[in-house]
């Protein structure tokens, strides 16, 4: 997964995130993978500093990707910007 991060002026941090067809065929798939992806982002909202908009874009997915590691995933990838 890559995560483009993009200052703004004010305000909360925003999450979006894009899976495409090469990587989850099924539209059932890939909206499963979006749904962990904003869950974890709402539940974690505190650890990500405001005034940033963050955009995943997933690349890869392993054979057995569960909520929970894709939770850790979101949170290490931004670790280096909450310490900022």
């Amino acid at each position: 997964m890559t995560l483009k991060i993009l200052p703004r002026p004010t305000g909360k941090a925003r999450f979006a995130c894009a899976v495409s067809k090469k990587i989850a065929p099924t539209a059932v798939q890939r909206n499963k993978i979006r749904r962990w992806l904003k869950e974890a982002f709402r539940k974690n909202q505190t650890e990500f500093p405001s005034g940033i908009d963050l955009i995943a874009v997933v690349s890869k997915i392993p054979g057995r990707c569960s909520y929970q590691k894709t939770e850790e995933t979101l949170i290490q990838l931004v670790k280096p910007w909450s310490q900022k």
